[in-house]
């Protein structure tokens, strides 16, 4: 019994010192949790939004015939878009390419009209500034690690600022525009060629998901509208964003 006891402890000794001259040999058990991924170093498919807000720029109108002009200021207003788009990785060393279809909508309402060079009280002026369209986006995604020569594990291997911008068209409305004196005077809308730019800066914060913070500018040129009067009317629409987003890479 002694003997088969001292035989069975050999044996287990034995098989500890073997499992462990075996984990010696093979280095140190890895974690099953995966590092946390560089933007401009993988490709594939991406979806995301992209939510902001910001400045529009003041827009007019005529009506009475063109002998009355009526300029809209706006209060900061929203922008929130839907993305889906490519990453094509590196391009040209530590530069990633990017390309990515973007629909999305903004509003701003009135904070007071000016008539004629004559300001109205907030309180008396009303309206909203609405868009809705799409953009076919290109952005270009710069490697900090790889620009700088340094490890791809490095932390700034996790930031990657881009700049771009994109083309595409836009349904803009000057919504029940107006004073209390004489009720809605505008309520018209239009659709044009549009356009953006765009730069900011992309943190990896989980496995393909990207953190983005940026700026953008919106503008939408050449616009018509017709007042409740028929008088017509050209103008531009357009507005400075702080955009913040979130990108999901597969």
């Amino acid at each position: 019994m002694i003997k088969s006891l001292a035989l069975g402890a050999a044996l287990g000794l034995g098989a500890g010192l073997s499992m462990a001259n075996a984990a010696d040999m093979t280095g140190p058990v890895r974690s099953g949790i995966a590092p946390l991924s560089v933007p401009a170093s993988l490709s594939g498919f991406y979806f995301g939004t992209r939510n902001g807000f910001g400045a529009a720029r003041d827009t007019r109108f005529d009506i009475g015939g063109g002998g009355v002009n009526v300029t809209n200021q706006y209060e900061l207003g929203v922008y929130n878009g839907l993305m889906a788009g490519y990453n094509f990785g590196p391009v040209l060393g530590g530069v990633g390419l990017r390309g990515e279809l973007e629909f999305g909508r903004s509003q701003f309402s009135i904070k007071t009209h000016t008539v004629n060079g004559a300001r109205v009280a907030g309180i008396d002026s009303f309206g909203d500034l609405r868009s809705f369209g799409g953009f076919a986006n290109v952005f270009l995604d710069f490697n900090l690690a790889t620009l700088a020569g340094l490890p791809a594990d490095s932390l700034l291997a996790r930031i990657t600022p881009y700049v771009g911008g994109g083309v595409g068209y836009s349904q803009v409305e000057l919504r029940r525009m107006g004073v209390s004196a004489t009720g809605v005077i505008m309520d018209d809308s239009d659709g044009r060629f549009a356009y953006n730019l765009a730069a900011g800066v992309g943190i990896s914060v989980f496995d393909r998901t990207t953190l983005e913070i940026g700026y953008r500018y919106l503008a939408v040129p050449d616009l018509q509208f017709v007042a409740r009067d028929g008088t017509r009317t050209r103008t531009s629409a357009g507005a400075n964003m702080v955009t913040l987003g979130m990108r999901r890479q597969f």
